[in-house]
């Protein structure tokens, strides 16, 4: 009857560290009983299918050994693997199998040997996905979300007070004139004087919608398409008034 050989699966991470002497001479656990190590990429890799062809292949015990909480390489092979062996995960490890020799060690890369000793650290933390249901459920109490809601209130409330703030776009000591040439001017440019300032000038060959804002009061207006004058009088303009200047260059 041959040796009982012990097959440890580990992280290729722990291979290249902790384990690269181990990997390079024949390894023997606490009892002296041989120890094959296979790296893998990482450990969640093996599933229990394959941890139950090893046993029946004839290895005395199944060893894995893969990151600590929270530092798995690969993001969370370590805990899928957990809870693949604790049967919350597909595929589940078989229920013949529970009582199976088989071992878990979610240590650092530099202590790879105490997998090998059976030395542990004092407590071996329980592996927890850290973006599990349950914990945002723990971590989203009513009371943890007590100042977002507080925020939001006021945020609302500030909200809905700024929409009684009347909003003037233009001064009230304004008044405004409004440009609406619906054809081109094929003669030249369009051009809006106010108290001899020119005020606007736009394409003649295209329409002209523009409104432009002046002083309420007294001003002398004129506007001109090249060398024709489309309006040229002195209007008395009240605050808020709109003087409207629409043309139709093709009639």
């Amino acid at each position: 009857m041959g040796r009982a050989v012990k097959v440890i699966y580990t992280c290729e991470r722990h291979a290249a560290q902790g384990g690269r002497a181990c990997l390079q001479e024949q390894a023997t656990d606490a009892n002296g009983n041989a120890v094959e190590i296979i790296p893998v990429t990482c450990v969640g890799m093996v599933n229990p299918g394959l941890i139950a062809r090893t046993l029946n292949g004839g290895a005395s015990e199944v060893g894995l050994l893969g990151c600590p909480s929270d530092d798995c390489a690969s993001r969370e092979g370590n805990v899928w693997l957990e809870a693949r062996l604790n049967r919350e995960r597909s595929p589940r490890l078989k229920r013949s199998l529970l009582d199976a020799p088989i071992h878990t060690s979610w240590l650092a890369p530099d202590q790879f040997k105490q997998a090998l000793t059976g030395e542990q650290p004092d407590k071996t933390p329980t592996l927890k996905a850290p973006h599990e249901v349950q914990d945002i459920k723990e971590q989203l109490r009513w009371q943890s979300l007590v100042p977002a809601l507080i925020i939001l209130t006021i945020g609302l409330a500030l909200q809905v007070a700024l929409t009684y703030i009347p909003y003037n776009p233009y001064p009230n000591t304004q008044a405004m004139i409004d440009i609406a040439v619906q054809s081109g001017v094929q003669s030249g440019q369009l051009i809006l004087e106010v108290d001899n300032q020119i005020l606007l000038e736009a394409d003649g060959s295209k329409s002209v919608y523009q409104q432009v804002p002046v002083s309420a009061g007294e001003h002398a207006v004129r506007l001109s398409s090249g060398t024709d004058t489309l309006f040229d009088k002195t209007v008395t303009l009240d605050q808020k008034e709109v003087l409207q200047l629409a043309f139709d260059e093709k009639k």
